[in-house]
């Protein structure tokens, strides 16, 4: 067998007719890696002189594997290490990465691959191989040639998140939790009742352009809601998507579907086909309309309408968490295969970070709760990274020495202090005389252990923490009175008053007796109608 190198991505499409053959027959067929997927990745994120895609050629001159490599380096622990990944590797993209081998070659194909490789890996080139999916014999076989050539292999489990959907709307209703179920129906009902709102999978070309912007703006701007930005800042993920989509739609691949309220996009979700399996991708959708639940409501419709076109599987892809499994989501693995020559600085690349996770967990358990705290928030890593600077309300510093401030449980030793001056943080750090009233309204909405994923509420026993606190370490007063003391201007010892918004059942049911039991006064403010 004969292996051939592409280096160039201008060869990529003289390739493409025998790339699509092995595809459709491979242990690991699915979009991402097709010859539109990589060649669209290539063009967006790969840099000059990395392409190493491997063609196996069989005694007939056909093609019966590529192995899709890209190269890549790595400094850790002082050292470069160099690498070979899998074409779509280190984006954030791509799962479900894998050789590409007519079915009953995998064996034939990698020994020869290994053959081919097997001096530079002598020489200490790792093989990191992401994301490859748990039908795949490959990982096994790498595994086997491995340790007959006396080389590391170490394999992880990376869990995914996947539906497996049965042939009806009602059926797959049945599945949910009951309590979700009824969410979901509520929702999907009104939203199909609200005069003005429509639902649709992208159809055309032209169509295209308008619901990336689109996805774009909604998927940053329900992110920064959360302080964070997004995934699409970055401009060559856009242009990854426009590469990609026209060439998904053309295959009939492309599932980007969207929700829209008197021709105003509120939300999208972009996913893809292949077969009877969907993978989604990204979503986002108009913080605004966050009440509406115009998110969970496109998802059930595309669900309901994938079904209808026979697709039995809905793929979260990689992650597992409640955003996932409240939609019936169980978990899969995917493989990680890290493999090289047994020599010392291989040995620590590969469990180096194994190493530093178990000196961590050593040193957590000899620091106290409130250093812990402080770490976690790392505002100094921030600052650094140029992510957030110093505002007017002293920023990181501000945030340093509240955590500090609680977790050291200072805060009844300082207390007379307090009272009378307050920390000053803007410029440099000092104390500053109180000479204005001081109100801080802490406000609240849901209390209950519902865990509703459309209404999210803090649990009883976390509220009544935060009570138990508040009521020990400050003077809490009604609205009326916080008001007239802003109004009168004094005294300017600090209070604290209490507020809920929107006026739920558990704020009566739950909150009151916590209140009761402290004696905190607190403000609901209903909604009308």
């Amino acid at each position: 067998m004969k292996i051939i190198e592409i280096r160039d991505a201008a060869e990529l499409p003289l390739w493409r007719p025998q790339w699509d053959s092995l595809v459709a027959e491979c242990a690991s067929a699915s979009t991402f890696v097709t010859w539109e997927w990589m060649s669209s990745w290539w063009a967006a994120y790969g840099s000059p002189g990395n392409l190493r895609i491997l063609l196996a050629i069989d005694e007939s001159g056909n093609v019966v594997g590529i192995a899709p490599l890209q190269s890549a380096t790595e400094k850790r622990y002082g050292r470069l290490y160099r690498k070979l990944r899998f074409v779509g590797d280190g984006s954030n993209d791509s799962d479900y990465l894998d050789f590409i081998i007519a079915a009953g070659w995998e064996r034939e194909v990698l020994k020869a691959l290994w053959s081919h490789l097997c001096g530079e890996l002598e020489r200490g080139l790792l093989l990191e191989l992401n994301e490859i999916p748990a039908m795949s014999p490959n990982p096994d076989i790498l595994g086997e040639l491995a340790a007959d050539n006396r080389f590391m292999c170490a394999t992880s489990d990376v869990p995914c998140g996947t539906v497996l959907l049965p042939a009806t709307w009602p059926d797959y209703s049945k599945t949910l939790a009951p309590r979700f179920r009824t969410k979901i129906r509520s929702v999907l009902r009104t939203l199909t009742e609200r005069p003005g709102v429509r639902f649709g999978f992208c159809a055309e070309r032209g169509e295209i352009g308008e619901l990336l912007g689109t996805l774009y703006d909604l998927h940053t701007r329900r992110w920064a809601k959360d302080g964070k930005p997004g995934v699409f800042r970055e401009d060559p993920k856009r242009r990854f998507y426009a590469a990609l989509s026209p060439l998904l739609l053309e295959r009939g691949w492309l599932r980007f579907s969207w929700l829209e309220w008197k021709r105003r996009i509120l939300a999208c979700q972009y996913g893809f086909q292949y077969r009877d399996r969907y993978y989604q991708l990204q979503e986002g959708y108009e913080p605004a309309c966050e009440h509406w639940n115009v998110g969970a409501g496109l998802r059930a419709w595309s669900i309901q309408r994938l079904i209808e076109e026979g697709v039995r599987e809905y793929d979260f892809l990689s992650g597992v968490g409640r955003h996932k499994t409240d939609w019936g989501a169980e978990t899969k693995c995917s493989k990680r295969v890290l493999l090289g020559s047994p020599s010392a600085a291989n040995v620590v690349f590969c469990q180096g970070p194994e190493w530093r996770a178990r000196t961590r967990e050593s040193i957590k358990r000899l620091m106290p709760s409130w250093c812990l705290a402080l770490r976690e928030q790392r505002p100094w890593q921030r600052c650094r990274a140029g992510a957030e600077q110093p505002g007017p309300d002293g920023g990181w510093q501000r945030r340093a020495l509240a955590a500090f401030y609680y977790r050291s449980g200072s805060s009844r030793l300082l207390r007379p202090v307090r009272d009378r001056y307050r920390m000053e943080t803007r410029g440099r750090l000092g104390l500053e005389k109180r000479s204005l009233p001081s109100v801080r309204i802490v406000y609240y909405h849901r209390i209950n252990d519902d865990n509703d994923p459309f209404f999210p509420a803090l649990t009883p026993s976390r509220f009544a923490r935060e009570i138990r606190f508040i009521a020990r370490h400050y003077r809490v007063v009604s609205l009326a009175e916080a008001v007239k003391r802003l109004a009168d201007g004094g005294p300017p010892e600090p209070v604290v008053v209490i507020t809920f918004d929107d006026g739920y059942e558990d704020n009566y049911r739950v909150a009151a007796p916590i209140l009761e039991q402290y004696r905190i006064p607190a403000t609901i403010f209903p909604t009308t109608g």
